[in-house]
């Protein structure tokens, strides 16, 4: 699969190939996910190749330095000058690269994943409604899910984590205000389960927005309730913690 994924990302794919590749991805979730993180990846890897760029060129100006100093001494202050500013380019980008580590669209990127439906659509008895909700929700179509959602779960009562479903085609298309306000209308107050889900998907929403405060609160009620989502909203909260 990952040899796929690169062959895609390279252009290395014939015509046909990559055809058939973008169909899965069409309808695949998880291929999507991976492709996506493949592509921040790639992105992350050329910076660190930058930076050992920029080591090799600083180590190259001190060993230009040694040799030149016994014929040059008056021009030694301005190589030592260039030498600092070449370091200070070094620290500087390393800097950065750990800025970009820490982003808050980074951080999303490498910690979401789309809630699964599919506790809730087993069985025979399964409404026709929801499965067509579930069904546009698998085939990427999220503004569809959107816009039939009301129309299609007015009349049922459903269980509350169906919310999600409309709320994550929101963050999936990055509208993560309204994907909140679909998430405070959810009543979790009867599962610990669905609670720790709204608080994560909440969390997630206010870290892409740059409401550090409440992305905050909404990880820190993570640890003592859920074992899957606990450990990730304390690494979030460890990068975020100066923010």
């Amino acid at each position: 699969m990952t040899n796929e994924i690169l062959e895609y990302l390279n252009n290395a794919m014939s015509d046909k190939q990559r055809a058939d590749f973008e169909k899965r991805l069409a309808n695949d979730q998880e291929l999507r996910r991976k492709v996506k993180l493949h592509r921040e990846v790639d992105i992350y890897l050329e910076k660190d190749a930058q930076i050992d760029d920029l080591k090799n060129r600083v180590k190259g100006i001190h060993m230009d330095l040694k040799a030149r100093k016994a014929r040059q001494k008056k021009r030694n202050l301005t190589y030592v000058m260039a030498a600092a500013a070449s370091v200070m380019i070094i620290v500087g980008s390393m800097f950065a690269y750990r800025y970009i580590s820490y982003s808050p669209a980074y951080i999303y990127t490498q910690n979401y994943e789309a809630w699964d439906p599919g506790a809730i659509t087993r069985g025979e008895d399964t409404d026709k409604n929801l499965r067509t909700l579930v069904g546009y929700y698998h085939k990427a179509q999220y503004q569809k899910v959107i816009d039939d959602f009301d129309l299609l779960t007015g009349n049922v009562d459903f269980d509350a984590s169906i919310g999600l479903l409309k709320a994550c085609s929101h963050m999936e298309i990055e509208e993560y205000q309204k994907a909140l306000n679909v998430l405070d209308s959810i009543d979790a107050s009867n599962s610990t389960m669905l609670g720790a889900n709204v608080s994560w998907y909440s969390g997630l929403c206010y870290l892409r927005l740059k409401e550090f405060e409440r992305a905050k609160s909404s990880f820190e009620t993570l640890p003592a309730i859920s074992k899957k989502y606990g450990p990730k909203a304390q690494k979030i909260l460890k990068k975020i913690g100066n923010k």
